[in-house]
């Protein structure tokens, strides 16, 4: 057998109980009853924690303290803001890392009886509106049906276990599988996940849980897959039911972003790219319009202004084009990273401690998901907030902040 999998001994037993669980719950229905919890309660409850004392300073940079309270605050409370002190008329905000929150949780067997595991699909996502996608797992237990991480919104079709008539007769077994809890749909989603499989990569046993949304998954999960070192084996597409001893389960978490195990890895890595003459990167977002991006004549316009500001110093731009290779040499060897909020900002976690992040936001943009990250690994963090993506007064100007940034750091 290939590591993971349980053997065919065990296997004839596990698939025993697993045809009989199943027939009973598609004969009687009783699984159905159950279908809105989620599940269970009490490890969830265990595996609460409360961190406190982690302290952080958030720089003022242009925007005033009502508003960088309140980035701060933005994503639910997950950090607890207090006033620092004043200095030379600015001020720096102290964030505490004070909410609770569910790190992972492991769902044993149970008197020897493992779980068997569903895709359910549905809209979970409990504080927005529209077509926020995600995905639960159904757990079913002898006859007790509950979700994780969160029970569908679309609960009836869900649970509609029937609909599965086919897959059913097809499960797969294995000894330990990570459930992640969200979708890969894009790559800053896909960054909360690998974080995650990061801390079990050296665990041949456990195999990690991709949804099915499509036939294959998107390329960049192997090529992620491959830097930690996790065989592509131990990658399942969840289109079928997995019948499993012990389960981990991650919740898909946007306010408590965790990068410290990826860097972590990746340090030794971010040494070997090390180069005697670091860059300013800047970072070109030119896919969703002026929403979201900055315009590519502003973007250039501000690279040139770092250039005749720092002419000993290169400035390099990251499109999101490059290799991953090259991906991480210019974040590995960016002295400061300047751009607008987006997901190419999740490749923070190549950067040295200590790397200024200047990062521009709007009043609609108003997301701390970045920073959070940046945080984990003591990257500084630079907000500056803008009134549009294309006010090139504002973005040019930014440059008082940039300077301040690379000064702080240490940067002559």
């Amino acid at each position: 057998k290939n590591a993971g999998e349980i053997d065919l001994e065990q296997s004839h037993s596990l698939e025993s109980y697993y045809s009989g669980t199943v027939n009973e719950c598609l004969s009687s229905g009783e699984c159905l009853l159950k279908s809105s919890l989620i599940c269970p309660s009490q490890p969830l409850e265990e595996a609460f924690t409360r961190l406190t004392g982690v302290v952080k300073t958030v720089n003022s940079s242009n925007m005033d303290l009502q508003q960088l309270r309140r980035f701060c605050t933005y994503g639910y409370g997950s950090y607890h803001m207090s006033l620092a002190h004043f200095e030379n008329g600015s001020a720096d905000t102290i964030c505490h890392h004070s909410r609770r929150k569910i790190d992972e949780v492991q769902f044993p067997e149970m008197n020897d009886r493992p779980l068997i595991l569903l895709p359910a699909f549905g809209h979970h996502w409990p504080f927005g509106t529209g077509n926020w996608k995600t995905y639960s797992t159904g757990f079913l237990y002898n006859l007790s049906f509950c979700f994780w991480p969160a029970t569908p919104h679309n609960v009836e079709n869900a649970t509609n276990i029937s609909v599965w008539h086919e897959a059913l007769s097809k499960p797969l077994y294995l000894e330990s599988v990570m459930v992640s809890g969200g979708f890969f749909d894009n790559f800053w989603h896909a960054m909360l996940i690998y974080n995650s499989w990061c801390k079990y990569r050296m665990d041949p046993e456990i195999r990690f849980l991709v949804e099915p949304r499509s036939s294959a998954p998107s390329a960049h999960i192997f090529t992620w897959a491959d830097a930690l070192g996790i065989s592509r084996e131990r990658i399942i597409i969840h289109d079928r039911p997995v019948v499993a001893r012990r389960v981990i389960g991650k919740p898909f978490q946007a306010v408590h972003i965790d990068w410290t195990c990826l860097h972590g890895v990746f340090d030794e890595k971010i040494s070997k790219h090390s180069s005697s003459s670091p860059h300013a990167l800047v970072y070109v977002r030119n896919h969703a319009g002026i929403d979201r991006d900055i315009p590519t004549t502003i973007t250039n316009e501000l690279a040139y202004m770092i250039r005749q500001h720092y002419p000993k110093m290169p400035v390099k731009l990251f499109t999101g084009s490059e290799t991953f290779n090259e991906t991480q040499h210019l974040f590995a060897n960016a002295k400061i990273v300047i751009g607008p909020h987006g997901a190419g900002l999740a490749n923070l976690v190549f950067c040295k401690i200590g790397t200024p992040v200047v990062e521009f936001i709007t009043s609609s943009i108003f997301r701390p998901w970045q920073m959070f990250g940046g945080l984990t690994i003591d990257l500084p963090w630079w907000p500056v907030l803008l009134s549009s993506f294309d006010a090139r007064a504002e973005i040019l100007g930014a440059m008082e902040v940039i300077e301040a940034a690379l000064n702080s750091s240490g940067f002559v």
